[in-house]
């Protein structure tokens, strides 16, 4: 009895140690770049391997694709669970809340310029907040850190799934490159006539009535036609270099009771 009673916490020791190591090692992983992209739990290098893989070949090539697209060099990807096969919603908070502890040391050591979730458990992770459908295209100051920014973009196996996404995603991610990295402001004001009082909205459809070409492009607050509604319009007139703008449900324009 003594004997076993030795032999199951030998064993106990040796698994904690394994367990501990384990993790560490995956968070040592990280290394210093300009730009992170975190997904979720780490992928299987195929059906039956016991390797794993911090984002899948088809969503690293994608994202290799988006970043010499929009000119960023020094990037990499990091899953944020060292664990395959396992849905977010059986993390407990406990434990995500450990991971993120972890997740801040990593990222005090490494100081990244810009942190971009594409996955939920990442924008979980990094600002304490979910939905990342909905977060996309917008700025987080990372909750560790901030002077850090977080942008999630769409999930990247989803983009990988469904390219419609992707030039959102490319916008999003281009967007924050050359604002938090690049610093590179961009005069939102230029390109466009904002058609914010009846007196604009007149006199651009009196240039519309009268137009041979237009061309329209439309922002909403999200991909399902029955359920979102449009935020603005934008026109251009003749093949114009400027477009009119007609914001409709948009949250900041002075008509959106109407």
């Amino acid at each position: 009895a003594l004997m076993t009673s030795n032999t199951d916490d030998i064993l106990g020791n040796l698994f904690d140690d394994f367990a501990e190591k384990e993790t560490q090692d995956f968070y040592d992983q990280i290394e210093n770049c300009d730009v992170w992209f975190l997904t979720g739990p780490v992928v299987r290098q195929s059906a039956y391997s016991s390797q794993t893989l911090n984002a899948s070949p088809s969503a690293h090539q994608l994202l290799k694709a988006m970043c010499e697209r929009v000119g960023i060099t020094n990037w990499k990807v990091f899953a944020t669970y060292s664990v395959p096969d396992v849905e977010e919603g059986d993390i407990s908070t406990e434990e995500k809340n450990l991971l993120r502890e972890k997740l801040s040391v990593a990222i005090d050591r490494a100081n990244p310029k810009l942190i971009v979730p594409v996955s939920n458990l990442a924008l979980v992770l990094t600002t304490k907040k979910s939905g990342i459908f909905g977060k996309r295209g917008k700025v987080f100051p990372f909750v560790g850190n901030e002077e850090i920014p977080v942008c999630p973009t769409y999930n990247v196996y989803e983009t990988v799934d469904e390219p419609s996404l992707r030039p959102l995603f490319h916008q999003d991610l281009d967007n924050a490159y050359h604002r938090y990295v690049k610093d590179q402001k961009t005069d939102w004001t230029e390109g466009y006539t904002l058609c914010d009082t009846e007196e604009k909205i007149l006199s651009a459809l009196s240039e519309i009535s009268q137009a041979d070409r237009l061309a329209f492009d439309l922002e909403t607050t999200g991909l399902d036609f029955k359920l979102d509604k449009i935020t603005t319009i934008a026109i251009t007139i003749n093949g114009r270099e400027e477009s009119v703008v007609f914001p409709m449900h948009h949250v900041e324009s002075p008509r959106n009771d109407r």
